[in-house]
């Protein structure tokens, strides 16, 4: 793909998340790489929380290149493709709205890439040093070779809907 745009998508699915998404996105502009190569987009699921208002009060203060694009409540997965449709970038970093990143966060993922001459790339979930101990049990639950992490589901039912991690 060859395009003039940014060399990579942050990719947010969201859903009712505004309160994780503020400090996800403040982190984002403390990122330690150029502006210009990087857009995030977060791409709303239908969220009928605040969401919307969070995202632009930080778009209006012009930190990075942010973009909000909304669909009607399609799961996580949906909300990324939307996303990729919309994006304008070579690289797409899909991230949950529960996270933050380091300052070099970005840069390592760059330099990585061009050193491998990388088509694709992935890595593991991981948790801060700083959570307790129940925060790392169920990051351990959700991402062990025992669950493959991703599934969701209502009670009673046998089995879940699965979404990739």
């Amino acid at each position: 793909m060859s395009n003039t745009g940014p060399e990579y998508s942050i990719i947010i699915p969201a859903f009712n998340r505004a309160d994780e998404l503020q400090e996800l996105l403040s982190s984002i502009s403390q990122l330690d790489f150029p502006k210009d190569n990087f857009e995030v987009i977060v791409s709303d699921d239908g969220s009928t929380d605040n969401t919307w208002r969070l995202v632009q009060s930080i778009i209006a203060k012009d930190l990075y290149n942010l973009r909000f694009i909304t669909q009607e409540n399609n799961g996580p997965g949906a909300a990324r493709n939307h996303a990729m449709e919309k994006a304008n970038s070579s690289f797409f970093i899909f991230v949950d709205s529960d996270v933050t990143m380091p300052a070099d966060w970005l840069k390592k993922i760059d330099t990585q890439i061009k050193a491998d001459s990388a088509d694709a790339f992935g890595g593991p979930d991981s948790y801060k040093d700083d959570f307790p101990p129940l925060l790392k049990a169920v990051n351990y639950s959700m991402t062990s070779f025992i669950t493959t992490g991703g599934l969701r589901g209502k009670k009673g039912k046998k089995l879940a809907k699965f979404y990739p991690r």
